[in-house]
């Protein structure tokens, strides 16, 4: 028995009345299960709860079969003995075979085994499991790291200081006129010289 009891549509006021109906329209069905009626108790925990499962089990890029093959497990999982029945139901309904389920009680059976094993043997993560870091900035904006390292810098002022040698520099805030360039002013010196926590050796 539901800890509060259950609110069909006749009893039901006008706002979870249409939360009801678009829940009906959704399923193209004409009845409101239990669940629903016992949340019907707090109309915006209701509506909250079915705007977020319509909009989860819509089609996406997983099928409609999928997703409610997945509901199952996780409910089977977390034993959920109702939403193990509706959306067994779910799942026939989108095409689930007998034998389909047998090997998904199968994949969870193993899943949770698996699972409990692992943990219980506190089993560290294998590296090739793991995805590749993420790269630190990008093609047109060098990162601090490479900002900071004498490789950067040894570059900038082949690039910009007087007569392009190696290691000259020229003074900071000065300018550079090179014969069909433009006005250049380098960033040699003390500009290039980063927080000692930035540098690289």
């Amino acid at each position: 028995m539901a800890t509060f009891g259950l609110i069909d549509y006749d009893a039901a006021s006008p706002e979870v009345r249409a939360i009801y109906d678009d829940i009906m329209a959704t399923r193209h069905t004409d009845w409101i299960n239990n669940f629903w009626q016992a949340l019907a108790h707090d109309p915006a925990h209701l509506k909250r709860t079915w705007e977020s499962l319509k909009a989860i089990m819509a089609p996406g890029a997983l099928d409609p079969l999928t997703k409610e093959l997945m509901y199952v497990a996780v409910s089977v999982t977390n034993g959920c003995a109702y939403c193990i029945a509706s959306h067994t139901a779910a799942a026939q309904k989108a095409g689930m075979s007998a034998a389909m389920f047998a090997e998904l009680m199968a994949v969870v059976g193993m899943a949770n085994t698996t699972n409990r094993l692992a943990n219980g043997y506190q089993v560290p993560i294998d590296d090739r499991f793991r995805p590749p870091a993420p790269k630190v900035g990008n093609d047109s904006e060098p990162s601090v790291a490479t900002r900071a390292s004498r490789t950067y810098r040894r570059r900038l002022c082949r690039k910009f200081c007087v007569g392009g040698r190696e290691g000259a520099v020229a003074p900071v805030g000065g300018e550079i006129k090179r014969p069909g360039s433009r006005t250049v002013r380098p960033q040699c010196g003390p500009r290039l010289r980063p927080p000692p926590s930035a540098v690289v050796s």
